[in-house]
């Protein structure tokens, strides 16, 4: 492997692997696969990837392929109302969505989602697009050029949907509750303004299990949101939550083999770790 890799890297694709090659994914497919739908999470997209989270354009154009072909794509807003309604799922649903409102989704990703007519939702951390009080100098991104106004307003027409994902995209779980409230009401509120349509659907920043809490889940809905999302793996059933939806992410390293494997349920055991590490850190 590459040296270069951190172990918590090292330690998704060993999971990965394991999980697909033991014939593990199988028995997940069997239990959990029927009536459920995955939503895959991806951050940059670009021709030269500079972090794990960012993959490479040509992967993400390969990997958007095989899933049209394989699988039927819908957006989240459509997969929350399945849940809210107790409606059927179809087999092999996916959808994908995007965080961090980084540049690169406008000249990269999107001219290959609408290639492929393939629903997708955009989650943005309004204070970047702003660059109130100069967040993009904070560094809390691994990436520092972000979506304008124009680019966002210009693929909602074409059908991407958006969704809020706070203002400073700060952990949530650090702040009081009148800046969550704050960071949730001001960047719903800036992208209605901007896009003129209502924002059912928040990504908690982070989204791990020291990101997300049962106390926040009722301030999300009383701000007028439907729907949220996490970044704890699983896919999500008829019964899931749906402030706390499970998504799979997608990153550098996985090419098409790797989220081949990731549909098949091959990172759903990360979960695990992911749990791990919030109780050891707790």
């Amino acid at each position: 492997m590459n040296k270069n890799k951190s172990l918590k890297q090292i330690s998704r694709q060993l999971i990965s692997f394991i999980t697909y090659y033991s014939g593990a994914c199988f028995l997940l497919d069997k239990l959990y696969a029927k009536n459920s739908v995955r939503i895959l999470c991806y951050h940059g997209v670009n021709q030269s990837p500079t972090n794990q989270y960012s993959i490479a354009t040509s992967d993400f154009a390969s990997q958007v392929k095989f899933l049209k072909k394989n699988y039927k794509i819908i957006s989240i807003d459509q997969l929350a109302t399945l849940l809210a309604e107790n409606q059927p799922i179809p087999p092999k649903t996916i959808a994908i969505s995007f965080d961090d409102g980084f540049e690169d989704f406008y000249c990269c990703a999107f001219p290959i989602l609408k290639r492929f007519n393939i629903p997708a939702t955009s989650f943005i951390p309004t204070g970047f697009v702003d660059d109130s009080v100069g967040l993009r100098n904070t560094k809390k991104l691994p990436q520092n050029d972000f979506l304008s106004w124009n680019q966002i307003r210009e693929m909602s027409q074409s059908g991407i949907d958006f969704g809020s994902h706070t203002v400073s995209h700060n952990s949530l779980r650090k702040l009081s509750r009148k800046e969550i409230q704050y960071e949730l009401a001001y960047s719903k509120t800036r992208l209605e303004s901007e896009l003129g349509k209502p924002i059912k659907g928040f990504a908690f920043p982070y989204g791990t299990f020291r990101d997300i809490s049962p106390a926040i889940e009722p301030l999300i809905a009383e701000l007028g949101f439907s729907w949220a999302v996490t970044s704890i793996s699983g896919v999500n059933k008829f019964f899931s939550n749906p402030y706390r939806l499970h998504r799979t992410v997608i990153q550098k390293e996985d090419q098409l083999a790797g989220l081949k494997r990731a549909v098949k349920g091959s990172l759903d055991g990360w979960l695990v770790m992911q749990k791990l590490g919030f109780i050891i850190k707790k």
